[in-house]
This record gives C-alpha cells, structure tokens and sequence, in this order.
C-alpha cells in the first residue's frame, strides 16, 4: 500500500518524460504536494472537532489559516462556521457559491443576486440581506462588504447591498358596502349657444333609487 504522502510525481510519469526538466518539475511539484498531505492531515483532526472550539482556539485558528471575513468581534458560533467552511470556500474562491456561504455566515438570510436574476449590466452583482432572519449588527454594510471584497473574483462588480427590514404588524380593514341604483340623465344641448346665469342641478331620491339631472 502506497500512502499518498509518499507519492511522487516523477514516479508516476512514463519513461519518455524522465528527462532533466521533467524531473525537476516533479520535484517542485513534490515539495508543494508534501506540504499540502501535512495541512490536510492536521486539518482533518481539527476540523472533526470545530463546532467544539472554544473563543480562544477558535481566534487562534482564524487566525492561522488567515480566515477571510474573521472579525475578532464575531459571536463564537459564527467563527466556528468560517473555520468549518475554509477549506471548501478556498477551493471554490471566486464563485457565487463562495461569497453567498461567506455572507450567510456573516449575517443569515444573506443572499447573492446575479444580474440576470434583477436585470442587472453583465459582470454586476447585488447582495440582499434579510433582516428579519437575526439581528442586524452595528455597520453591517461595512463588514459585509469587506467579506464580499474578499470572496468576489476580479472581474464581478458590486452594484449593491439592500437590508430589508421587516416588522409584523396588523392591519385591520373594514367595508361598507352600499346598494341603489343611479341614473344620469344629460338633456339636449343645443351647440354653440352662449348663455350667462347659474345653473342649478337638483336630485330627487325615492327608495334609495337616485336621479340626477346633469348641467
């Protein structure tokens, strides 16, 4: 049994690329691999535990794995999330998929709004933020911009962040409705006829059936 830790690069090529630059390029490429078979073993018994952090442990790691969106200020739980979904969201650095965890970590409810989806320009994005999902911090725009600027590719531009704030309320409605009949009857008018004084229009009601004569 080969351990992946063991494997090189250069054993795995075919006779034909064991050249000097070939073999130089696989040893490169075997120093970064090395490294990174030690990360994923020291990762994987941290992140078994993460949800189990306790603040200190939890900032130290943060720290160590340079966190993007870490703020020291973060609740613990939040903290725990971001180390939990690192590895992942570093893999993925650049997608849609990436900023929307980033964000919903950051503040639940948080959700990424691609421009077809608002009839927005090519290359721009908004956030929406639910506010009626968890508390809305203090300069929640500025710490989740910064968390945006740190998962967006290059290329995607910003258009905006909206919060909508929503609060329960009642609204009581009442209807009076009203039976009858109306019936306007316009006389004859005789055409460019210029006349003075004042016209009076009068009603008669009978039964709750209305007429009305016009002007």
């Amino acid at each position: 049994m080969i351990k992946l830790e063991n494997i090189s690069l250069y054993d795995l090529l075919p006779p034909n690329l064991h050249g000097e630059k070939e073999k130089a390029l696989a040893t490169a490429w075997d120093k970064e691999y090395h490294k990174v078979c030690q990360l994923a073993l020291r990762a994987s018994m941290v992140f078994g535990f993460v949800m189990e952090l306790d603040e200190e442990m939890a900032d130290h790691l943060c720290l160590s794995l340079d966190i993007k969106g870490y703020k020291a200020d973060l609740p613990l739980d939040k903290k725990r999330l971001l180390i939990r979904s690192a590895l992942l969201n570093y893999a993925r650095l650049g997608t849609k998929a990436a900023v929307e965890d980033a964000v919903g970590i950051i503040h639940g409810g948080t959700t990424v709004q691609e421009n077809w989806e608002y009839g927005g320009k090519p290359y721009y994005f908004r956030v929406a933020v639910d506010a009626a999902q968890e508390p809305v911090p203090e300069n929640p725009v500025g710490r989740l911009l910064d968390t945006i600027m740190e998962y967006k590719n290059v290329r995607s531009w910003l258009q905006g962040i909206t919060v909508d704030v929503i609060e329960p309320g009642t609204i009581h409605t009442a209807a009076l409705p009203e039976v009858g009949m109306s019936l306007i009857v316009d006389p004859y008018r005789v055409k460019e006829l210029v006349t003075g004084g004042t016209v009076h229009p009068k009603a008669i009601a009978v039964a709750g059936n209305y007429l009305i004569i016009g002007r």
